[in-house]
């Protein structure tokens, strides 16, 4: 982006379905932040298209993952905060990932988010069978800090996200700074709502970047793919 060229153009369509998350997460908090600035400063429309087709997304399974690691371009994890908040908003096939990043941060409290409703309304039952090991077993997962999250609906992510990092500061506020860490395992929508939030808030992205994929080979079950567009910037909130 050799002297903001990228920032010049009065319309941005992000198409999140071909990039890797942390490629798409860091353009758009590239965009979100110069769109405050007062010097090279991003004033067109930016939207971002996500098509998706959750039943086949379910069967690519994620393998020989690489060290887990804060994504550049967030707020960093303070390494001198006296408590860490971890929110993994789960997806399915993300056993290992979820696995990684829990050892990783070891975090003092733990918030799943289940994407519901969502285009299987079993959706919820199976991630919370699929991680309960972790979650329940491991982590002793209390059962009011587990929250829904409409999977086509990334506004709906990001306010919950903005509500439990502002009551979560808040609370632990006496005992110093307070961390928030969100690790994304699920759609791009939900991811796009992820991004929102952490640009908001400050909050830190925690990833482990798969080496490679694999497919599964359970019969797939009938294919519906969602082309979604958020218009985050732009026209529509000119004052």
């Amino acid at each position: 982006m050799r002297d903001y060229a990228l920032l010049q153009y009065d319309t941005i369509l992000l198409d999140m379905s071909g990039l890797p998350s942390m490629v798409s997460f860091a353009i758009l908090q590239l965009l979100l932040t110069q769109a405050g600035q007062h010097i090279n400063r991003f004033a067109g429309n930016l939207l971002a298209i996500a098509s998706e087709d959750p039943v086949t997304d379910s069967r690519i399974i994620a393998s020989e993952l690489d060290e887990p690691e804060m994504l550049p371009g967030f707020a960093g994890a303070d390494e001198t905060a006296a408590t860490t908040i971890w929110i993994p908003v789960l997806g399915r096939s993300s056993v290992d990932e979820v696995q990684a990043l829990s050892t990783f941060l070891q975090p003092e409290e733990v918030c799943a988010v289940i994407p519901f409703p969502a285009t299987d309304p079993r959706t919820g039952d199976d991630l919370l069978l699929e991680h309960r090991q972790l979650l329940f077993d491991e982590l002793q997962l209390e059962q009011r800090n587990v929250f829904y999250a409409s999977e086509s609906n990334p506004f709906d992510l990001y306010r919950q996200l903005v509500n439990l990092a502002d009551r979560y500061r808040q609370a632990l506020r006496p005992l110093g700074s307070t961390a928030v860490v969100v690790s994304e395992h699920t759609s791009k929508m939900l991811g796009l709502g992820v991004v929102l939030a952490a640009h908001e808030r400050g909050l830190s992205l925690a990833h482990a970047r798969p080496m490679s994929y694999r497919l599964h080979e359970a019969p797939p079950g009938r294919r519906t793919v969602n082309i979604s567009t958020a218009w985050l910037l732009g026209a529509p909130y000119a004052v």
